[in-house]
């Protein structure tokens, strides 16, 4: 496929596109996957305590982290409404720009325009 890199495929299944790729991971560091953490529901107190050991788990990793992968349905809001603009969850988006490790996100089924 164009664009891809000569060590990478892209196979389609019945429903879903899937992307190989070789990775060269140096010794001790580890390629790490978290999805679903659905920041903002039920509410503020339960969000900011999941926030919280987000960020505790993201400053365990960083030493040995050779990238992390968000595999959608971070925050629970519809990305394509227009009219409202989430807030919060800062501790998070900080964390993640002081990690040195590429992040690559995927988005959730919520996180995408139809």
């Amino acid at each position: 496929m164009p664009g891809l890199p000569a060590h990478s495929r892209l196979a389609k299944g019945r429903f879903f596109y899937f992307y190989a790729m070789q990775i060269d991971l140096p010794q001790g560091k580890k390629i790490y996957f978290a999805s679903d953490f659905h920041l903002g529901v039920p509410d503020g107190e339960a969000s900011l305590a999941r926030e919280k050991r987000i960020v505790a788990w993201l400053d365990q990793i960083k030493a040995d982290a050779h990238s992390i992968y968000l595999l959608g349905d971070i925050f629970d809001f519809w990305f394509e409404y227009r009219q409202a603009i989430p807030k919060g969850f800062i501790r998070l988006q900080g964390k993640l720009a002081q990690t040195h490790a590429p992040k690559r996100y995927v988005c959730g089924r919520k996180s995408i325009s139809k």
